[in-house]
């Protein structure tokens, strides 16, 4: 599936020889960015739809709800974007690209719970980042733990 719907920084693709080995000994064909951004898109939109924004005091409603992943978009037009970097400037070291066959980031800022604004109700962003490898695998991250 082509996400035409969404930001994408070819500028930032630059991989190095011995990711790429790495990448082909491990998949048959190594993805490129619009499916490594597809990928991330997906994942953060399954992960959205499997957490649950429990009601809760100072106003807080609930998990904002989507028909699906076309909805997703259309709801959050521009929201994600793909990068060889992550949040803050993290650049991978090669023992970190190798270790996980990394290929880029996907960041994606979307409208993900509901909170009481006064008399109104408000959708509240969340920004969220997830690694992709060479395949085209999403791998969840904590930057604050070394021993992810």
């Amino acid at each position: 599936m082509k996400l035409k719907q969404l930001l994408f920084i070819p500028a930032a693709i630059v991989m190095s020889t011995s990711i790429l080995a790495s990448a082909e000994t491990q998949c048959s064909e190594p993805i490129g960015p619009e499916a490594a951004l597809d990928a991330g898109v997906t994942a953060v939109f399954e992960s959205h739809m499997a957490t649950n924004f429990l009601n809760g005091e100072g106003g807080f409603l609930g998990s904002v709800t989507y028909q699906g992943l076309e909805d997703f978009l259309a709801r959050n037009p521009g929201c994600c974007t793909f990068s060889t970097s992550g949040s803050e400037g993290f650049v991978p070291t090669p023992e970190w690209q190798e270790r996980y066959s990394f290929y880029g980031f996907v960041s994606a800022t979307y409208k993900a719970y509901r909170v009481k604004d006064g008399a109104a109700e408000k959708e509240v962003d969340r920004t969220t980042e997830v690694a992709i490898t060479t395949c085209g695998k999403a791998i969840w991250y904590d930057m604050d733990d070394d021993n992810w």
